[in-house]
């Protein structure tokens, strides 16, 4: 393909005429020699380069000036004369005056420093002008005439729902074409685009993480709305906002965990149901859901004859203390998935990971607990063959990969010890109370240590001492756990209940899901 741009080698001067300053020649790569004193050291991305040149020609002429000893020598144009001569093609050639070494360098640094790449954002405008341009230039055509990876072009036209000043915006904060494009999900929300943005710019690689929070964030939503409208069409009231039970006077509607029936039963959503006083608030924010989002009240207590029961207050501290484990639990849920591909593309990976052996075999020389209940794990042996990316139903068929595996041995090792591991690790291994078993936190380094970044929650992991607040409270109220709300009402002793039930059901079931 020869563009406007690109000279008629017809209309050039043979390489062994003789040549005068300003002339265009067309030179055979092995005429033409780097110059000693090139600052650029390392020639990049010449394959991409070459690939370019093969599917639009050469667009500008490799400046070079005589040199009577060695033919000519190149004074710009490196990476073009590198790239040509890959794809044995002759080089367009400029002719120039020859200059001192001192003045050619000088004019080398001054071309290199003042040279401006595209911005993600404009390198992704360009694509999509070329596709609207020609509707046959395909991700994949235009990945081979510009020398990128078709992916990183996908990424691109998938950015297009950006708006302009967004993607200008995120780009310069150091998104790349592949950000950009999962960017684009959140279009239509600008504080999460806002806050994608700003994990750019941090710079402290936790782009990945913030972006599963902000899926994690629309998952809740769509869930919570679900859950509302399966409330309205059961005739519940719902409440737009929790009631405040600091406001003076006190509201009259009551938590259902603070009332007991007439008969001194145990108020549920199910039989209370029919109460004209049923209501419930809908949590909103993913951040601090725990099993449950529903809180279900009683909009008029005493009109409609329930009675207080008595309820443990809790401390100041152990109410910051729920809401730090709300949080931190949440948090922990929306780095999973980031941690997962990260293990899936390793254990896939061509080049099996670095130190994957060495490190099964310390697992397998201190009798970890975890590979001894791999082994007889169902679930972990078709996890470890999901990493790998086989559907596997035995540790016998995971045996016959690794039979099978050759160079990539290793890889599956990994994915055996990621399975062991992964298996036993939770919202709880944040906050683990006991550091004898070092499992997750040397799991987690040896995950660093291949290019993982951890998110905060996972940090707590691989902190060696502790921060107290984070498992020095335990809940002091009867059938509430970590994943319960995180307000508990203060005890109303106007009020004593009668006939007391035995036993409670947890606080965070919610009894209307499985009536």
């Amino acid at each position: 393909m020869r563009t406007p741009s690109t000279p008629d080698p017809a209309d050039l001067s043979a390489a062994s005429d003789p040549v005068t300053t300003g002339e265009s020649v067309m030179l055979d790569p092995e005429q033409l020699h780097p110059h000693p004193a090139n600052p650029r050291e390392t020639l990049t991305a010449i394959p991409q380069l070459a690939a370019t040149i093969k599917a639009l020609g050469q667009l500008q002429p490799v400046i070079a000036y005589p040199d009577p000893d060695s033919g000519y020598i190149i004074a710009f144009g490196h990476r073009r004369h590198a790239a040509l001569q890959s794809i044995g093609r002759k080089v367009w050639c400029q002719i120039c005056p020859s200059r001192s070494a001192a003045e050619t360098l000088m004019a080398q640094i001054v071309e290199n420093t003042h040279q401006v790449g595209l911005s993600a954002a404009e390198e992704a405008q360009g694509y999509q002008q070329l596709a609207l341009m020609d509707p046959t230039l395909t991700a994949g055509k235009i990945a081979k005439m510009v020398g990128r990876k078709p992916d990183q072009v996908k990424a691109a036209l998938a950015s297009s729902t950006l708006d302009a000043k967004t993607r200008t915006r995120a780009a310069t904060a150091g998104a790349d074409l592949i950000q950009l494009a999962a960017m684009a999900d959140f279009a239509d929300d600008p504080a999460a685009l806002d806050r994608l943005t700003k994990a750019v710019a941090s710079g402290t690689g936790q782009f990945q993480h913030e972006l599963s929070r902000e899926h994690k964030t629309r998952e809740h939503a769509a869930k919570t709305e679900a859950t509302r409208k399966r409330l309205a069409s059961a005739g519940t009231v719902l409440l737009d906002k929790l009631p405040d039970r600091h406001a003076t006077p006190r509201p009259a509607l009551r938590d259902l965990d603070e009332l007991y029936g007439p008969e001194g039963q145990r108020l549920t959503a199910k039989n209370h149901r029919s109460c004209p006083g049923h209501a419930a608030y809908v949590e909103t924010r993913y951040s601090y859901w725990g099993s449950d989002p529903v809180t279900y009240y009683c909009l008029d207590p005493k009109k409609h004859g329930h009675r207080s029961r008595p309820v443990t207050a809790l401390a100041a501290d152990e109410l910051a203390h729920r809401r730090t484990v709300l949080a931190n639990n949440a948090a922990w849920r929306a780095a999973e998935p980031v941690r997962q591909e990260f293990i899936t593309n390793l254990c896939r990976n061509r080049k099996p990971p670095a130190g994957a052996a060495a490190y099964l075999t310390r697992l397998v020389a201190g009798g970890n607990h975890g590979l001894r209940k791999f082994l007889d794990s169902y679930e972990a042996a078709g996890k470890a063959g999901a990493y790998l990316g086989h559907e596997i139903k035995s540790h016998q068929e995971l045996a016959a990969i690794a039979d099978k595996a050759g160079t990539r041995l290793q890889n599956v090792q990994l994915a055996i010890i990621a399975a062991a591991i992964e298996a036993r690790m939770g919202v709880n291994t944040w906050r683990s109370e006991y550091r004898w078993d070092t499992t997750e936190p040397d799991w987690l380094r040896y995950l660093v240590g291949l290019g993982y970044t951890l998110s905060d929650v996972e940090q707590l992991v691989i902190t060696p001492k502790q921060d107290e607040r984070r498992h020095a409270h335990r809940p002091t109220q009867p059938g509430l756990d970590d994943e319960a709300k995180a307000d508990t009402p203060p005890a109303d002793p106007n009020s004593p209940p009668a006939n007391p039930p035995k036993t409670e059901p947890p606080a965070d079931s919610d009894p209307a899901a499985t009536a």
